[in-house]
């Protein structure tokens, strides 16, 4: 496989493209260029259209970079094109996660866990103890005092605006007054499993389990 330098300039989007990639994935894509570099070739092919990295691209330009390392592909058809676009998108998904040597990646960072793409917060939990974990979630969706006055004054400032505007009838007649306990989030359920497939917390925003 002979590796290119192209400018970036010559390289072009795809008219259609199947993945999507949305904002926060071009953020840790750059963070992932930052810390390694570029560790994969874009594929395009003679004419500059990428038919893999698309991302990659989007993330080099957002930094500011003027090359790119390049496979070119040269002489495939729009059909074989396509294909491997599909091809591509497609194959990655067909892999998982082996959890066993995931934990022991993250324990084995002893708590370097700045990593692009992971949620940070996450791999701490992860990190912690049955009870630990247990205290974190919990509080999910808990306000802070400050929150709530925070809150209370947006409530007020908008019913005023309102109630201006509508001459003086005000749409929070009957809503009640922002109060601690009606801005705590339920409580997450939590449970430990004593079997071969160990400890997990259900996550109280979506609902799937979180194994520890």
């Amino acid at each position: 496989m002979l590796i290119e330098q192209k400018d970036i300039k010559f390289l072009k989007h795809p008219k259609k493209n199947i993945r999507k990639h949305p904002d926060k994935q071009i953020c840790e894509y750059v963070r992932s260029l930052e810390m390694f570099g570029q560790t994969k070739p874009i594929i395009c092919n003679e004419d500059g259209v990428v038919l893999v990295g698309n991302g990659l691209l989007d993330a080099l330009i957002r930094m500011g970079a003027e090359t790119a390392d390049c496979y070119v592909m040269a002489g495939l058809s729009e059909k074989e094109q396509m294909k491997l676009m599909m091809a591509d998108n497609k194959v990655y998904d067909l892999g998982s996660t082996d959890v066993d040597v995931f934990d022991a990646f993250v324990s084995e960072l002893q708590g370097d866990i700045d990593v692009p793409g992971w949620d940070e917060e996450l791999l701490q939990l992860l990190q912690s103890t049955p009870t630990e974990a247990t205290k974190a979630v919990s509080s999910y969706g808990a306000y802070t005092e400050e929150q709530i006055s925070h809150l209370s004054e947006k409530k007020i400032e908008h019913e005023f605006v309102t109630a201006e505007q509508t001459g003086g009838a005000s749409p929070y007649a009957n809503v009640a007054p922002v109060t601690k306990s009606a801005t705590v989030a339920p409580v997450a359920v939590v449970e430990e499993e004593v079997m071969a497939t160990g400890k997990y917390v259900i996550c109280p925003k979506c609902g799937e389990k979180i194994w520890l």
